[in-house]
């Protein structure tokens, strides 16, 4: 007989993976890039520019 925990873990294996969707409005952009990878945050500029702020590991924010 399968303990409690072997059939969660049973269970856990034969779950089908769900894949996370892009909600309507929006768009997703891969910018493959070494230089993001130290990046902690991204914030868009409020002021309707289309500016994008990246926050660095070390503090410091680029955008423009």
């Amino acid at each position: 007989m399968l303990t409690p925990r072997a059939c969660l873990v049973l269970l856990g294996l034969l779950a089908s993976p769900v894949l996370a969707e892009v909600p309507t409005g929006f768009q997703e952009t891969r910018y493959p890039s070494s230089a993001l990878t130290p990046a902690t945050g991204l914030a868009w500029a409020p002021d309707g520019s289309g500016r994008l702020f990246i926050l660095n590991k070390d503090g410091h924010v680029d955008g423009g």
